[in-house]
């Protein structure tokens, strides 16, 4: 299955570069990080950018003791970085917390626990059992790129984080 992902001016921009190779790019401590998708949406290339330190006051996955404004400018530029949607199949890249989910963290509790009726009554059930299915048919999912956004399966768009 493949995703589509649309983003521009967030964490990370969707795009192509001068190759017209698909590629996300985005901002993660202490890194801009870029991804490069073939056609058929397999990850082939992860590349890492270290960001200068202006701060001696960083905390873990703290984004201002960075100078990464022009930084990204620099690789977007240098890739001929054009936005646009991206289509990818299932990934994650478990040392850096990026990737695709099929589905959101309280919706495999769920799957994993739903017979266990201390936790859900036949109204929670239902309920749940309902969610999961239009999530489904709507080709949603989660990405995952230091945080976890939910994604319109259709536009490709962020829907929340």
């Amino acid at each position: 299955m493949k995703y589509k992902l649309f983003s521009e001016d967030y964490v990370f921009d969707t795009g192509r570069n001068a190759k017209n190779e698909q590629i996300i790019i985005g901002i993660l401590a202490p890194n801009i990080i870029v991804l490069q998708f073939t056609d058929e949406g397999n990850l082939h290339n992860v590349n890492k950018f270290p960001a200068t330190v202006i701060s001696d006051d960083i905390h873990p996955y703290d984004t201002y003791g960075y100078a990464f404004d022009d930084l990204l400018m620099q690789v977007k530029s240098q890739l001929g970085f054009v936005s646009a949607p991206v289509s990818m199949r299932e990934f994650f890249l478990e040392q850096d917390g990026i990737g695709i989910q099929e589905l959101p963290d309280h919706y495999l509790d769920y799957l994993n626990n739903k017979d266990n009726e201390d936790i859900y009554d036949l109204e929670s059930k239902e309920s749940y059992e309902s969610l999961i299915v239009d999530w489904r048919v709507k080709n949603n999912f989660v990405f995952y790129w230091g945080n976890d956004y939910y994604i319109d399966g259709v536009t490709g768009e962020i829907e929340s984080s």
